[in-house]
């Protein structure tokens, strides 16, 4: 799962309080590409556009081995059309989950996703210490029928909240010394097409609203994530529009090949006949 801020060549704020690493809804391990061999592979292409300069690559991201549950990735750029072996890797902690001490509200509302009325158990979250000018706000809209594949708030702030399989809409609001992010995750189609290669795949789809500001750097916009289990890192596609300090900014980035053996949660992906 990438950052927005990554994505666009930037990040605001680091070094920041993180929400709390607790385990909820059974889920112990959170990250998207655990449950998939070791060699499980995806190949994707990113498109940048900043301020018409458009730049153009490839890599490729493969599960090279594993850290007891843990997925460690490593990362190869496309050179001359080829991919060599796979470089450093790396690992990454899991999403944040704030604690049940730190829920401040309950109540249920009706979230629409096309045409459907989603009942949904809304958790509001609230963490702050004021001695270090720090809040944070999380704010759950959940359905226990939804299974929809693991993802996480994509922000630079702290570490990513971490979004499970019954969250149908997520609002995220941080505050830290002078700096600020505000995102607004929904989604809004259970069943979308896309297609890799000569293969369709079910996706959700997801749309994300976001605002980050820290001293004089500023970055905000729209983009569209769809989602499928089946896919390593359960990103097949993502799209992002935004402004990042008055320049326009433009990525998109989608899985062109992938390779997702049967294994430890047999995900396979139906070929489009």
């Amino acid at each position: 799962m990438f950052c927005l801020q990554s994505s666009a060549g930037i990040l605001l704020l680091a070094a920041v309080p993180a929400l709390g690493q607790g385990v909820q809804g059974g889920m112990s391990v959170r990250n998207p590409w655990h449950g998939f061999e070791a060699g499980s592979w995806v190949i994707l292409q990113e498109k940048k556009t900043l301020n018409g300069k458009v730049s153009v690559t490839k890599f490729k991201d493969v599960i090279a081995k594993y850290d007891g549950d843990v997925p460690i990735l490593a990362r190869t750029p496309e050179v001359n059309g080829q991919f060599g072996d796979p470089g450093k890797t790396h690992g990454s902690r899991p999403g944040g989950l704030p604690a049940e001490s730190q829920i401040v509200a309950r109540r249920q509302e009706t979230v629409t996703i096309g045409d459907r009325k989603v009942p949904c158990a809304v958790v509001e979250y609230t963490v702050e210490n004021t001695a270090k000018d720090f809040k944070a706000k999380l704010v759950f809209w959940s359905n226990d029928e939804q299974k929809i594949p693991y993802r996480e708030i994509p922000s630079s702030a702290g570490n990513p909240p971490a979004l499970l399989g019954d969250v149908i809409r997520a609002e995220y609001a941080y505050h830290y010394q002078g700096a600020s992010v505000k995102y607004t995750i929904e989604v809004v189609d259970l069943a979308k097409a896309v297609r890799i290669g000569d293969r369709d795949l079910t996706c959700v789809q997801e749309c994300i609203v976001f605002e980050e500001k820290a001293k004089d750097k500023s970055f905000s916009g729209k983009g569209f994530r769809w989602l499928s289990a089946a896919v390593p890192g359960h990103e097949v596609r993502f799209l992002l529009e935004g402004v990042s300090n008055g320049a326009k900014v433009e990525v998109e980035r989608v899985v062109s090949t992938l390779s997702a053996p049967s294994g430890r949660n047999e995900c396979r992906i139906p070929s489009h006949r």
